[in-house]
């Protein structure tokens, strides 16, 4: 079974963080009231402090959780990669022709 990692929110922090304390459980109570229940426990958070190119430093907030992939996104993974094996097939096979004319084959 394939997981799919599932971006629930990805932002600098000092632009969305209220300053009082209440304030910031109810953004992050409303943040997990967004994931479905059964995967409330998967939920996790990464703050990332990075630089701009002002040499500003600022927190990147990444909240994501991972679940098994549905049906349909199974499907469209299998379909993407027949695409890219049938494309990579292809090219190859014109590289070999092509190899087969120069060395006269």
């Amino acid at each position: 079974m394939q997981y799919r990692d599932i971006n629930v929110l990805l932002e600098s922090v000092e632009d969305t963080l209220p300053e009082n304390l209440i304030e910031v459980i109810q953004y992050y109570q409303e943040i997990l009231d967004s994931v479905p229940e059964e995967y409330q426990h998967l939920v996790k958070i990464e703050l990332t402090s990075s630089y701009d190119r002002f040499e500003e430093e600022y927190v990147e907030m990444d909240i994501n959780y991972s679940r098994p992939e549905t049906e349909e996104e199974q499907a469209q993974r299998a379909a993407r990669d027949k695409r890219i094996d049938d494309e990579e097939k292809s090219r190859k096979l014109e590289q070999f022709e092509k190899l087969k004319k120069e060395l006269g084959l």
